[in-house]
């Protein structure tokens, strides 16, 4: 019974890993604080204890290298991934186009955004195997930051209803933008569309905006033209902001910039684009006005 036993035991620690050795060990501690108690001997509980708390702070410190060995081979294993996918477009350089391009950041009072992109394209190929998106922050956030970006997405109907979620890898680009690629379950067919629903929570994305009154660009710039795109910035409750526009002038033809006040005290900036060429970088520049509520 106790060779089964140990038979288990071994199988089970192999499929679940450093977590079931502290949970088996803490198990075994538990048990000698227990007997201790039992006992009454001050020595045995005061022994019990210390064991104890030795076991803990080694266990702790063996999770923690365990959890930053697993982030470290997440990490090689996503640029391994960006730099294949990356390989694999260039070369198969997939055609298609975009005919619409709406983007919405919702930003509230620390700097954290909530950023919701839909996009509308045309399939112009039979080798569209995932779709390559690039998202910045303006200013060099530390890791710890960037690690708690989440990124969801979502296919969409012709009707606008979301649908299931899509497989999808992150990766850090060395000059701090954050490449998203969303895998198709299977390459969509010639000829037919695509609609995909992009949700990023992103802490402290805006806080040279909001915290240093320091200005900050938000901007499109797409690989192939468009037909249509949209920015929309939403700022905090009873904030105001200086802006101006990126790469247009105001009046210019197949541009329009506007600013409205919302009902629940929200200010919001829109820019739209009719005809966007390809790499070309468009948008609008904000900075925070002094006195806005903190």
């Amino acid at each position: 019974m106790f060779r089964s036993f140990i038979a288990w035991m071994d199988e089970y620690i192999s499929e679940e890993g450093t977590p079931a050795i502290a949970k088996a060990v803490l198990g075994i501690m538990s048990f000698a604080v227990l007997l201790g108690a039992i006992m009454g001997n001050l020595a045995v509980k005061a022994g019990a204890l210390a064991a104890s708390i030795v076991i803990v702070m080694g266990l702790a410190m063996l999770l923690l290298a365990d959890r930053r060995k697993l982030i470290r081979s997440a990490a090689i294993k996503d640029r391994l991934v960006s730099r294949y996918c990356g390989i694999i477009f260039d070369e198969l350089n997939p055609s298609f186009r975009i005919i619409t391009c709406r983007q919405v950041s919702i930003i509230e009072r620390n700097g954290d955004t909530k950023e919701k992109t839909t996009l509308h394209a045309k399939v112009e190929c039979d080798h569209l195997y995932f779709f390559r998106l690039r998202f910045a922050s303006r200013w060099d956030q530390p890791v710890k930051q960037r690690e708690k970006v989440k990124v969801e997405v979502r296919g969409m109907s012709a009707s606008d209803i979301p649908g299931t979620s899509m497989n999808v890898t992150q990766f850090w680009m060395p000059d701090g933008r954050l490449e998203v690629l969303v895998h198709f379950p299977a390459p969509p067919k010639s000829n037919s569309e695509i609609r995909i629903d992009i949700v990023a929570d992103w802490p402290g994305k805006s806080i040279p905006l909001m915290r240093h009154e320091v200005p900050d660009d938000f901007v499109f710039r797409f690989e192939h033209p468009v037909t249509f795109a949209q920015y929309k910035v939403v700022l905090p409750t009873s904030c105001e902001a200086y802006y101006e526009a990126i790469g247009f002038d105001e009046d210019e033809n197949g541009y329009l910039l506007s600013k409205t006040d919302e009902s629940d005290g929200r200010t919001q900036f829109v820019f739209e684009i009719f005809d966007m060429p390809a790499d070309k970088q468009v948008g609008v520049r904000l900075q925070l006005k002094k006195g806005a509520p903190p």
